[in-house]
């Protein structure tokens, strides 16, 4: 989010590896927040894109996942929490082969 202002869209994805890997080697509390389930806010499902964001913060090792925009203004708030826990909860019993 507040990184796409500073910085190229380019070097995002790096950054964001960046930081969170100094986050993590510092052993402090790595707290990722972006728009993971945007989409929510309208539909029920969430876009693959999104989904993808959330599994990367987690390999990242985020402590923390942060919503915003889903949770304030979505027809279904609950939903957008069900359906991060949900991913969140598969990637943590699944594993890659």
């Amino acid at each position: 989010g507040d990184l796409g202002v500073a910085f190229s869209i380019y070097e995002l994805p790096i950054l964001q590896k960046y930081i969170s890997h100094k986050t993590k080697l510092a052993n402090k509390e790595l707290i990722i927040g972006t728009g993971f389930l945007k989409s929510l806010k309208r539909n029920k499902i969430p876009e693959r894109a999104e989904v993808n964001d959330l599994y990367n913060s987690f390999l990242d090792g985020a402590d923390k996942i942060m919503f915003s925009g889903e949770v304030a203004i979505s027809n279904d708030p609950v939903n957008v929490l069900m359906t991060a826990n949900k991913v969140l909860r598969y990637f943590e019993n699944e594993e890659i082969k």
